[in-house]
Formats: C-alpha cells, structure tokens, sequence
C-alpha cells in the first residue's frame, strides 16, 4: 500500500477525508462524520505521522483560553464549532492541519462568521500579556 505525506498523516493514495465525508452522506451515515478520520484510518489503513498526545495539556489549555474571549465577544448563543477551533488551536502549536480534515462546515457565511471571531480572539490574545504565560512557562501562540 502506497502512502503519501499530507500534513499530520500519511494517506492512501486517492483518498481523503473528503472522499470519505460524502461516502457516508451518500450512505445517509451524517451522524458518523464526528469519526470521519477514524474511519479513514481504519477502512484505508491511514497512518498517523506523529502521536500528538504530548500535545493534550497544551490545547485543553488553549481550548479554555479562547473560549473565555470567544464568550466574551459572540453574538447569541452560538459556540465556534469543535473541529474549527481544534484545528486554530493545533496549528497554534505547529500542527500542520487543515479545516479538510475535519467534519466540513457548511456555509460559506458560517465559515467567514468563525473567521472574523478567530480574528477577534487573536487579536485579543496578542494584545494581552495574561494570555502568554502559564504555570510559569511562556506560552507561544504561533499564530500564521
């Protein structure tokens, strides 16, 4: 089996999470797409490139930061979604992954609303020095 290095992953040649996203909407399976990777990994025997695990204090860290701003700032009721906010917080810390690998988002408004909210959150993290420093250690948001 041939793979191919795409960011996090290695993938089977002429696969992708897209190929896989509409499979199962095809297959009328929209409650599966939360497992969207997993299925890849399992059904086209995808291997991960790294193991992130290391990395799980860091996001939960990070997840709790821009959660707070992003409460303060939102209009309404709505949450940024979880695989949006996941992917900007991995490649806050140098994980090369893109919003395709996650469940899609629908909407080209709803993706420019999570946008400009990220924006907001950004901007506010980098212009508050609370943002850059826990338990002692400096924090480096790499943002790109």
């Amino acid at each position: 089996m041939t793979h191919i290095l795409d960011g996090t992953k290695w993938v089977k040649e002429n696969t992708s999470i897209e190929t896989m996203n509409d499979a199962l909407e095809t297959l009328e399976y929209n409650n599966m797409y939360n497992h969207v990777r997993y299925l890849c990994f399992w059904y086209w025997g995808w291997k991960s490139k790294k193991d992130y695990e290391y990395l799980k204090e860091d996001v939960v860290h990070r997840y709790r930061i821009t959660c707070a701003i992003y409460n303060k700032i939102k209009d309404g009721s709505s949450n940024l979604k979880a695989d949006f906010h996941l992917c900007k917080i991995l490649n806050t810390l140098g994980v090369d992954c893109k919003l395709n690998d996650f469940k899609p988002i629908k909407g080209v408004k709803t993706l420019e609303g999570y946008e400009n909210y990220w924006t907001e959150i950004v901007r506010e993290i980098k212009n508050n020095d609370k943002y850059h420093n826990h338990d002692g250690k400096k924090i480096d948001w790499n943002f790109s």
